[in-house]
């Protein structure tokens, strides 16, 4: 189709176009003057672009307000949050990377500390057996480079053997911290994305609408955390 025969079907027919997505907004807010549009992060970003694309068409742009975003936290999570002193930013992190900080907090071992200082001493002996062997003969600093790297791989495989071992002897602290994680990131989106309204409403009641809206603070542009 040439631009002339698009031009004309725009005059004639236009009913046979549909808008894009950067033409619905124009079209919209021609037909249904907006006086402002409330939108996700990606709403606003691709709209906040379109500036240029009101004024050719003479079109009054509405406001823009982003929309409020927040995440209900049950009492069980306060409670697994008070209790480790995890800040709510936390449990949006890889659930992995917060139970090794509890383990470290609640276990008798510190196993991080622990191969962290054993990698350091290990690796300052083999810095002295280094200078020992460039004196007897340089090309056995090779065959040296070969054993520290098959050594600290051996040693990764032994951490990981250990930071597994210590979760299974610590079960209780894994499941809670797991289960956090899973209610701020349900299958790994965020919770206002992979649950409905209905789901916390068939769980606390009809009362938790007015509740939500009495807590929920439509000006703050930061995701919010609200305690149930």
């Amino acid at each position: 189709i040439t631009p002339e025969e698009l031009l004309a079907i725009a005059r004639e027919s236009p009913e046979q176009l549909s808008p894009n997505v950067v033409l619905r907004p124009i079209a919209q807010d021609t037909i249904l003057p907006t006086i402002a549009y409330v939108g996700g992060p990606s709403e606003i970003a691709y709209n906040a672009q379109l500036g240029p694309v009101y004024e050719h068409f003479g079109a009054i742009r509405p406001v823009l307000f982003p929309r409020a975003s927040a995440s209900f936290a049950s009492e069980r999570v306060e409670r697994v949050r008070e209790k480790y002193q995890l800040d709510p930013l936390v449990l949006f992190s890889n659930p992995d990377t917060i139970t090794r900080q509890v383990l470290a907090q609640v276990a008798e071992v510190n196993l991080d500390q622990l191969f962290e200082d054993t990698r350091n001493r290990t690796n300052e002996v083999y810095k002295e057996l280094g200078f020992g062997l460039r004196e007897v003969d340089q090309t056995l600093l090779g065959v040296l480079d070969g054993v520290i790297s098959r050594n600290d791989h051996q040693l990764d495989i032994l951490r990981e053997k250990a930071n597994a071992a210590q979760k299974r002897r610590n079960e209780t602290v894994v499941r809670q911290i797991e289960r956090a994680c899973q209610e701020f990131l349900p299958e790994g989106v965020l919770q206002e994305r992979g649950l409905s309204i209905l789901y916390f409403m068939n769980k606390y009641g009809p009362d938790l609408v007015r509740w939500f809206v009495d807590e929920l603070d439509v000006t703050s542009y930061k995701h919010q955390i609200l305690s149930l």
